[in-house]
């Protein structure tokens, strides 16, 4: 092997960094110097899709597009979309700009390799039971419907994780609506209550966030106690 051979691997690493540098100070300035990052406020994403009805379909999709660059996590957003639109029509919006945002945040997680995803997750990803091999191993669609709908990960890392993986992006694009329609359907609901905090649909809503926010624990508990049991009828 020559050794042209050899940097032709560190030649590609180097322009992917100054690549994701140009575009990280890019995204910097334009948020700063426009003030941008006010508009992924649930308050002020709520005010911007009240004062362009007619637009504002579109413009909540595009939003949550952008989203996986503000690591700002999607149920914030759902509840101001649940407020302007309603239950059922703030969650299909959102679940369709879920889907365009992770879409975007998996090409780029393929883009940059696993490498740079790991880097860039390592404190998320540590001790969450070989996420990123789980992926390699199954192809990756019961990894990423477990993680989307029992939230053990923030959304992000999951979409730029499997695009750092070898998963078809079709199958990661299944799971990943499968995955969030019970949750975000959650927090829409709970948007479309919040003009009367009083009622009894109020109170059924932050009951189903509580209830879907409690199932990673019920389901470390009832992996737990199915170790234990395993261990001792080994052991007999």
């Amino acid at each position: 092997m020559t050794e042209s051979e050899i940097n032709v691997p560190k030649t590609k690493l180097s322009r992917k960094l100054i690549f994701l540098i140009i575009l990280a100070i890019s995204i910097l300035v334009i948020v700063f110097v426009f003030k941008l990052d006010r508009y992924f406020r649930p308050d002020m994403v709520e005010k911007v899709l009240s004062a362009h009805r007619r637009y504002a379909p579109l413009l909540l999709i595009l939003i949550c597009t952008l989203r996986p660059l503000t690591f700002i996590p999607a149920s914030l957003l759902a509840i101001p979309a649940g407020a302007v639109f309603g239950s059922f029509w703030g969650g299909f919006y959102m679940v369709i700009g879920i889907a365009c945002g992770g879409s975007f945040a998996f090409w780029l997680g393929r883009y940059f390799g696993r490498q740079y995803v790991e880097k860039l997750f390592q404190a998320k990803l540590k001790g969450k039971n070989g996420f990123m091999e789980k992926l390699h191993k199954d192809g990756g669609f019961k990894t990423v419907l477990f993680f989307q709908f029992f939230p053990f990960l923030p959304s992000d890392v999951i979409h730029y994780g499997a695009g750092a993986s070898n998963m078809n992006y079709f199958k990661y694009l299944l799971a990943t609506v499968l995955g969030v329609i019970p949750g975000i359907f959650a927090f829409t609901y709970l948007g479309s209550t919040l003009n009367n905090a009083s009622s009894g649909k109020f109170m059924l809503a932050l009951f189903l966030i509580g209830l879907m926010g409690s199932l990673p624990f019920i389901f470390k508990l009832l992996s737990k106690k199915r170790k234990i049991k395993q261990a001792k009828f080994q052991f007999k």
